[in-house]
């Protein structure tokens, strides 16, 4: 299992390290020696927060999904509706269309990797931290009221994941459709979350 690392300058050094050498040579050819020369990190440093590349990239998507959830709950404290966290959700999925944006190229270079038990073992512990996550997102709403109580979370999270890995692909395959199809993302959050004239 990944754990969640500090925000320490050598973890944000690492993260920021790799993902520009898999934006230069893609995730296949990233090693983690390339990333020690290029940081300057020692291999010590590295296996303080993972074992392996695969480790180190499920890290990178874990450590983006901590990132989405602190700007919804301090978008939620702060506005005091969904809306305005909705919206940063549907805004997390901008990036895939971006070239600069590397979890989409990890996420499918993992699935690609995925008979592998440790690789498959990442993929879970990834898949489990963003459903946990987004099921407290939903059960806040109810809390305050905006999301009807009778909605099932887990199920509707399922669903949501299940198109934000699809939209993935697309952003891969049909680039060029992105914005229709985040703004159908956000209009299938919304009709399935809130409440009527809420």
């Amino acid at each position: 299992m990944i754990s969640r690392a500090n925000d320490s300058p050598s973890f944000r050094l690492l993260l920021e390290t790799t993902a520009a050498c898999i934006r230069e040579k893609g995730c296949k050819k990233t090693t983690l020696q390339e990333i020690m020369n290029r940081s300057g990190l020692s291999k010590g440093a590295i296996y303080h927060y993972v074992r392996s590349k695969d480790e180190l990239f499920g890290l990178i998507l874990k450590n983006k999904l901590e990132s989405l959830s602190d700007s919804f709950y301090q978008t939620a404290y702060a506005k005091k509706d969904l809306h305005h966290p909705m919206e940063v959700i549907a805004a997390s999925v901008r990036p895939f269309a971006n070239p600069d944006d590397v979890t989409t190229p990890i996420l499918l270079y993992l699935l690609s990797q995925q008979d592998q038990a440790s690789v498959r073992s990442i993929l879970e512990d990834v898949y489990r931290h963003s459903e946990e996550n987004s099921i407290k997102w939903i059960e806040l709403g109810k809390e305050a009221g905006v999301i009807p109580e009778h909605i099932d979370a887990r199920k509707a999270v399922r669903r949501f994941i299940t198109y934000s890995y699809g939209l993935r692909v697309r952003s891969v395959i049909s680039p060029d459709e992105m914005e229709e199809a985040i703004a159908d993302y956000y209009e299938l959050m919304k009709r399935e979350l809130t409440k009527p004239n809420t």
